[in-house]
């Protein structure tokens, strides 16, 4: 990104945001004393949600291989027998979400 802005003169900039020139002395002094963080940044904390995020969608991925893995077993000799009415509902409840969550703009 390159911003051409004069009013900014002696300030850096990334990331989209401005940092004083203090700011910048400061992580100056920081990377030549070693410092690991340097005062004034961000720090972010993630709660525990996110693992419990992260094996709730693991499960329901293992859930899913399951099923996939029993219809393969049925399917290969011939055993599987879908309900014509279901999986016409299916079909036709699949395309009515997947145009409601994607409407066509040239109606």
């Amino acid at each position: 990104m390159k911003i051409d802005e004069p009013n900014l003169s002696g300030a850096s900039v990334s990331a989209g945001r401005t940092q004083s020139p203090a700011s910048v002395s400061r992580e100056e002094s920081a990377r030549k004393t070693g410092a690991a963080r340097p005062e004034g940044h961000d720090r972010v904390e993630l709660s525990s949600i996110t693992g419990q995020v992260s094996g709730a969608l693991r499960s329901e991925a293992k859930g899913r291989s399951e099923r996939v893995a029993a219809l393969a077993h049925q399917y290969e000799p011939g055993r599987y027998q879908p309900s014509a009415r279901q999986v016409s509902r299916a079909l036709v409840s699949e395309s009515l979400a997947a145009s409601a969550a994607h409407p066509n703009p040239r109606r």
